[in-house]
C-alpha cells in the first residue's frame, strides 16, 4: 500500500497553542494544505469565518449564495484539482440544503469534507427546538456521505477534522462531515495541530496483478474501459493502451483518463452500434475504476466478453455488482495499471486494425446526428485550448454533444454530473476555476437548470472569478418536453418555461453578456468571451436557431 501525503500547510506543528474552536478549524484546514473554502456565513459558523478572515495564510474564502452552490463549487474544485474540497454550512436548515450536492458528490466519488455548525453541545440531540435545530442531522448527512464526525470538545477539533478529511480521500473517495457545536467554536483551549494527512493509496495484491496480465498477455483484442478512478488515480490510461494495441472507452465520469485524441480512445461512445459490436466482440474488458453503470453499458444488456473482465476498482463491494469479474483487484487504479505494465511483456502490441475506422466511424455517425449544431463542436473544438476544464449541466446541449463530442485532454479537465441532477454546472464551475484561475473553465448550461443557482452569477463577481458559461436557452425543459411529446402524444405540462431576460439580468448582476442568434455567431462569441477577464455569459438562443439534435 503506498501513501500521498496531504499538507502540511502553514499552521502545522506539533506544539499546542492556545485558540478558539473556530480557529482551531482553519489552523486545521491550512496545516492539510487546503486553499480555498466555500460557503455561508451563519450565527452557526461565525467563529470560523472570522477565523478564515484574521489567521495570516488562511485559505481563500469564496462566499456562495446557496449552500447547494457552496457544496458543489467544492465539488467542482476537487474534480479540477484532484484534492479536496472544502464547504462550510450552517446547521439545520444550511446543512439540508446542501443534501441534493452532497447526493452528486457521493455518486460521482468526490471527496468534499463539509464543516457544518451544530447548535450548542448542551442542546445537541435534546430536541429543545432551539435556533436551526434539527433532529439526527448526521443521519441526514449520513445518508449522503461517508460519515458524520463530531468534536466532543476544542482539542478535539483538529483530529475530527482531519479524519473527516482523510476519509473523504481514501479508499474511494466521497463526501464527509464534520459537525462543529457553535459553544465549542467561540470556547478557547490548548490544541495541537496535525504535521499532515497521510493517504493511503491502495495497492493490488501480487496474485491479482499475475492473473490479470496472463489473461490480458492471452487475449486477442482488448477494450479499456476508464472510469472516474481512474482520471482521480491519475492512472496513464495511455501507456497502458498502447502496450496492450487496445481500444479504450470512457465512463461519463471517466472522461480525460486519457487525451481524447489519442487513437485508441473512442471516448464516452459506447452506446454506438458499432463500438458496442466490437466490445461484445472483444476477448477481454478491463476496467479501470469503473463500475460498468447503466448509462455506459445500454443499462447492462451489453454483453460481457467471452474471455471475461478484469475489473479493477478500489472498492470491493463493487465485485459483481453488475458485470462478474474474472479477475477482481481490489486497489487504486494508478497503483494497478503501473503494476500491470511491470507485469506485462515489453514492448507495444500492434492495434487491431479496425480501431482507426472505428473511432472515426462513431465520431462521423454522432456528429451527422447533430445536423447544423456540428459547427459548435467544430468551433470549440478549434477555439477550447487543450488545457480548458469542460463543465456540463445536465441539458440537451450536453447529452447530445458536450458530453461526447467536445474532446478533453486530461484528467480535471471534465466535470459533470453522475447522479444527473439539474443545476449544479454553475457552480462546478466556479469551483474548478477558483482551482486554477490561469486555466480556462467552460461550462454548458440549460435555462432551466441554470434558473437553480442562478444566485452564483454574483458569487462569481464578487470573487472575480472569470469562467464562462454557455447558456442554451430553449425556453423549456427540453429532454422532459422531449420525453413528454413521445409518451403523451404531445400533450405537455411543466415543461415550457417562462424565462428572464438573461441580457437584462446578467447587466444586474454585473456580468458581460454576448448573445448567438445564428450558429455562425458562436465561435466568434466565444472566442469573445474567452477574453474577457472575468465572469461571462454568452447565451445561445436556441429558439431561434433550432432545436439541439435530431
Amino acid at each position: 500500500m503506498s501513501v500521498a501525503a496531504v499538507g502540511a500547510g502553514p499552521g502545522a506543528g506539533p506544539h499546542p497553542a492556545r485558540m478558539t474552536g473556530g480557529e482551531a478549524v482553519v489552523r486545521t484546514l491550512m496545516a492539510l494544505g487546503v486553499r480555498a473554502v466555500f460557503g455561508i456565513p451563519s450565527v452557526h459558523n461565525l467563529p470560523i469565518v472570522d477565523a478564515l478572515a484574521r489567521v495570516a495564510g488562511a485559505p481563500e474564502f469564496v462566499g456562495a449564495r446557496h449552500e447547494q452552490g457552496a457544496c458543489s463549487m467544492a465539488d467542482g474544485y476537487a474534480r479540477a484539482s484532484g484534492g479536496l474540497g472544502v464547504c462550510l454550512t450552517s446547521t439545520g436548515p444550511g446543512a439540508a440544503n446542501s443534501v441534493g450536492s452532497m447526493f452528486e458528490a457521493e455518486v460521482s466519488c468526490s471527496p468534499v469534507l463539509q464543516i457544518t455548525g451544530q447548535v450548542e453541545t448542551k442542546y445537541r440531540d435534546r430536541r429543545k427546538g432551539v435556533l436551526h435545530e434539527i433532529r439526527d442531522q448526521p443521519g441526514l448527512l449520513g445518508a449522503v456521505s461517508k460519515g458524520v464526525g463530531w468534536p466532543s470538545s476544542v482539542a478535539a477539533i483538529p483530529r475530527k477534522v482531519a479524519e473527516g478529511a482523510r476519509l473523504a480521500l481514501s479508499g474511494k473517495p466521497g463526501p464527509a462531515v464534520v459537525e462543529c457545536s457553535i459553544d465549542l467554536q467561540y470556547a478557547e483551549d490548548e490544541v495541537a495541530m496535525p504535521a499532515g494527512l497521510v493517504v493511503p493509496r491502495a495497492s493490488p495484491a501480487a496474485p491479482d496483478i499475475d492473473a490479470a496480465a496472463r489473461l490480458l498477455h492471452g487475449a486477442r483484442r482488448v477494450a479499456i474501459w476508464a472510469g472516474g478512478g481512474a482520471v482521480r488515480s491519475r492512472a496513464d490510461v495511455a501507456a497502458l493502451a498502447e502496450r496492450l494495441g487496445a481500444l479504450v472507452v470512457e465512463t461519463a465520469n471517466g472522461r480525460g483518463a486519457i487525451d481524447e485524441a489519442h487513437p485508441l480512445c473512442v471516448g464516452a461512445l459506447s452506446g454506438d452500434r458499432e463500438v458496442r459490436a466490437y466490445l461484445e466482440g472483444c476477448d477481454v474488458w478491463l476496467g479501470l475504476g469503473t463500475r460498468f453503470r447503466y448509462d455506459s453499458t445500454a443499462e447492462f444488456e451489453m454483453k460481457a466478453p467471452a474471455g471475461g473482465i478484469i475489473h479493477v476498482n478500489v472498492d470491493a463491494e463493487e465485485r459483481d455488482r453488475n458485470y462478474p469479474a474474472a479477475v477482481f483487484v481490489a486497489a487504486d487504479a494508478g497503483e494497478s495499471v503501473q503494476a500491470l505494465l511491470a507485469a506485462l511483456p515489453p514492448g507495444r502490441r500492434e492495434p487491431d486494425p479496425v480501431i482507426a475506422d472505428l473511432v472515426a466511424g462513431a465520431r462521423a455517425r454522432a456528429l451527422e446526428r447533430l445536423g447544423p449544431w456540428v459547427d459548435a463542436v467544430t468551433a470549440m473544438e478549434e477555439i477550447l485550448p487543450p488545457e480548458t476544464v469542460l463543465v456540463r449541466d445536465a441539458t440537451m446541449a450536453a447529452y447530445t454533444f458536450g458530453n461526447r463530442l467536445v474532446r478533453v485532454h486530461g484528467p480535471g479537465a471534465s466535470i459533470y454530473p453522475a447522479g444527473y441532477a439539474i443545476g449544479l454546472g454553475l457552480p462546478f464551475a466556479l469551483g474548478a476555476q477558483v482551482a486554477d484561475r490561469g486555466r480556462p473553465v467552460v461550462a454548458m448550461c440549460g435555462d432551466g437548470g441554470f434558473m437553480l443557482n442562478l444566485g452564483e452569477l454574483a458569487s462569481a463577481v464578487q470573487a472575480r472569478i472569470p469562467a464562462v458559461v454557455l447558456l442554451f436557452n430553449d425556453r423549456a425543459y427540453d429532454v422532459l418536453r422531449r420525453n413528454q411529446d413521445r409518451a403523451f402524444g404531445g400533450r405537455r405540462k411543466g415543461v415550457d418555461l417562462h424565462t428572464p431576460d438573461f441580457q437584462a439580468l446578467c447587466a444586474a448582476f454585473g456580468v458581460p453578456a454576448l448573445k448567438v442568434s445564428r450558429l455562425d455567431e458562436y465561435g466568434p462569441k466565444l472566442r469573445q468571451a474567452l477574453a474577457e477577464r472575468g465572469p461571462v455569459l454568452v447565451e445561445v438562443d436556441v429558439t431561434a436557431i433550432g432545436p439541439v439534435g435530431r
